[in-house]
């Protein structure tokens, strides 16, 4: 099994100096609804980063972010990059609006402490989540566009596997050289391969995170 990975947050909308007028009421956020642990970015994780990111973000009058810029690195580049990512894509915000009630546009300063937990010892090798992944993967599956271009080599991934023996997030750790054939492999494990979950010291189903590989080759 392994440790759930914590994310800190904290938030505080800052004032911006500057030619237009201050909002009556400022864009308004729950950072905390659009970070999660599952979204730690895999380079981060490898790494063993973590670190504060201190952002801004634009908030347009639909509530949408038109763009963030990062004030003060984690020092991580995949973490920067994931969280102003993530800003972009899911953050939604209740618009300022002006004195007279109008939604305006708005600048949003705020900061995001992504923090790792020691490393826990996997289950011993009995009770780790288990399948026939080879069973999942047949001779159509292998691209066209990979074929036509004679793309071929071995994908490593790790995938984190629920309790319930569902692969619920799959990262390419070693790619094979071609994009289609890491993302194909990625989405067969996620929409078919089912696992006998791993097990804790008193015999109950945990998630686990396992590590494999697939090697493509044309015929």
């Amino acid at each position: 099994m392994i440790s759930t990975f914590l994310l800190a947050l904290s938030a505080a909308a800052a004032a911006q100096a500057g030619p237009a007028p201050v909002p009556a009421v400022r864009a308004q956020t729950d950072l905390a609804d659009y970070f999660s642990p599952s979204w730690y970015p895999p380079e981060a994780l490898r790494n063993r980063e973590q670190g504060t990111v201190r952002f801004e973000v634009a908030v347009g009058r639909n509530g949408r972010v038109d763009s963030c810029r990062i004030l003060a690195s984690s020092g991580s580049r995949a973490l920067d990059e994931a969280t102003c990512g993530i800003l972009r894509d899911r953050a939604r915000f209740t618009p300022a609006r002006n004195a007279a009630g109008d939604p305006v546009a708005d600048r949003f300063a705020a900061r995001i402490d992504w923090q790792l937990p020691p490393e826990s010892p996997p289950p011993p090798e009995h009770a780790r989540a288990r399948a026939n992944l080879a069973s999942y993967v047949s001779d159509g599956d292998y691209p066209a566009e990979a074929m036509r271009l004679g793309q071929q080599g071995t994908v490593g991934f790790d995938l984190d596997i629920s309790a319930d023996g569902r692969v619920t997030q799959c990262h390419v750790m070693s790619s094979s050289g071609s994009e289609l054939l890491d993302l194909t492999t990625c989405q067969i494990m996620l929409s078919r391969a089912r696992f006998e979950p791993a097990r804790d010291e008193e015999g109950n189903a945990v998630p686990d995170r396992i590590s494999a590989s697939i090697r493509w080759v044309l015929g």
